[in-house]
Protein backbone atom coordinates (compact mmCIF):
# COMPACT_ATOMS: atom_id res chain seq x y z
CA UNK A 1 0.00 0.00 0.00
CA UNK A 2 1.17 3.55 -0.97
CA UNK A 3 1.65 5.95 1.61
CA UNK A 4 -0.27 9.79 0.93
CA UNK A 5 3.18 11.14 -0.06
CA UNK A 6 3.96 8.86 -2.53
CA UNK A 7 2.76 10.04 -5.90
CA UNK A 8 3.72 10.48 -9.39
CA UNK A 9 7.80 11.29 -9.07
CA UNK A 10 9.82 13.60 -11.93
CA UNK A 11 12.04 11.91 -13.97
CA UNK A 12 15.21 11.81 -12.94
CA UNK A 13 17.43 14.65 -14.22
CA UNK A 14 14.25 16.36 -15.38
CA UNK A 15 14.49 20.27 -15.10
CA UNK A 16 12.01 20.85 -13.10
CA UNK A 17 11.79 25.16 -13.06
CA UNK A 18 9.12 25.37 -10.42
CA UNK A 19 10.87 23.59 -8.20
CA UNK A 20 14.00 25.16 -8.63
CA UNK A 21 11.64 28.51 -7.91
CA UNK A 22 10.63 26.88 -4.87
CA UNK A 23 14.17 26.18 -3.40
CA UNK A 24 15.46 29.44 -4.22
CA UNK A 25 12.70 31.62 -2.72
CA UNK A 26 13.05 33.74 0.10
CA UNK A 27 11.57 31.87 2.87
CA UNK A 28 10.53 35.07 4.50
CA UNK A 29 8.25 35.90 1.82
CA UNK A 30 6.71 31.99 1.64
CA UNK A 31 6.28 32.01 5.32
CA UNK A 32 4.55 35.54 5.84
CA UNK A 33 2.34 34.35 2.18
CA UNK A 34 0.88 31.24 4.04
CA UNK A 35 0.89 32.68 7.30
CA UNK A 36 -1.07 35.77 5.69
CA UNK A 37 -3.65 33.56 3.48
CA UNK A 38 -4.43 31.22 6.45
CA UNK A 39 -4.77 34.26 8.44
CA UNK A 40 -7.68 35.37 6.32
CA UNK A 41 -9.27 32.01 6.15
CA UNK A 42 -8.00 31.39 2.49
CA UNK A 43 -6.46 28.45 1.40
CA UNK A 44 -3.03 28.46 -0.41
CA UNK A 45 -1.56 25.59 -3.10
CA UNK A 46 1.93 25.58 -4.56
CA UNK A 47 1.81 23.18 -7.54
CA UNK A 48 3.89 22.70 -10.69
CA UNK A 49 3.12 22.67 -14.25
CA UNK A 50 3.38 18.96 -16.19
CA UNK A 51 6.02 20.22 -18.04
CA UNK A 52 8.04 21.83 -14.44
CA UNK A 53 8.23 24.92 -16.50
CA UNK A 54 6.23 27.21 -14.06
CA UNK A 55 5.30 26.92 -10.13
CA UNK A 56 1.18 27.60 -9.90
CA UNK A 57 0.34 29.40 -7.22
CA UNK A 58 -3.63 29.14 -6.03
CA UNK A 59 -5.36 30.92 -3.64
CA UNK A 60 -8.80 29.82 -2.46
CA UNK A 61 -11.12 32.30 -0.62
CA UNK A 62 -14.69 30.86 -0.51
CA UNK A 63 -16.05 30.59 -4.47
CA UNK A 64 -12.79 32.49 -5.45
CA UNK A 65 -10.37 30.42 -7.09
CA UNK A 66 -7.06 32.96 -8.39
CA UNK A 67 -3.45 31.09 -10.25
CA UNK A 68 -0.55 33.06 -10.66
CA UNK A 69 1.88 31.29 -12.77
CA UNK A 70 5.68 31.89 -12.07
CA UNK A 71 8.17 30.78 -14.44
CA UNK A 72 11.80 31.38 -12.26
CA UNK A 73 12.46 32.73 -8.56
CA UNK A 74 11.65 36.55 -9.08
CA UNK A 75 8.82 35.96 -10.60
CA UNK A 76 7.42 33.96 -7.36
CA UNK A 77 8.95 35.87 -5.07
CA UNK A 78 7.05 39.02 -6.41
CA UNK A 79 3.67 37.03 -6.34
CA UNK A 80 4.24 36.04 -2.96
CA UNK A 81 4.84 39.76 -1.84
CA UNK A 82 2.04 40.70 -3.87
CA UNK A 83 -0.12 38.31 -2.30
CA UNK A 84 0.93 39.12 1.37
CA UNK A 85 0.11 43.16 0.40
CA UNK A 86 -3.33 41.56 -0.15
CA UNK A 87 -3.88 39.92 2.91
CA UNK A 88 -1.60 40.85 4.90
CA UNK A 89 -1.00 41.58 8.29
CA UNK A 90 2.56 41.11 8.52
CA UNK A 91 5.71 44.02 8.38
CA UNK A 92 5.91 43.11 4.96
CA UNK A 93 2.30 43.84 3.99
CA UNK A 94 2.79 47.55 5.20
CA UNK A 95 5.85 47.96 2.96
CA UNK A 96 3.98 49.21 -0.11
CA UNK A 97 0.49 49.46 -1.86
CA UNK A 98 -1.97 46.50 -2.32
CA UNK A 99 -2.44 45.80 -6.10
CA UNK A 100 -5.61 43.97 -5.20
CA UNK A 101 -6.75 40.54 -5.33
CA UNK A 102 -7.55 39.13 -8.89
Amino acid sequence: MKGVWSGNKPQKGASNEAVTAIRRAEVNKLRDAIADTVNMGAAIMFSGTRDGGAVVLTVLDGDARNKVYATNVAELDEALRDLTESFGTSPVASTGGARGRS
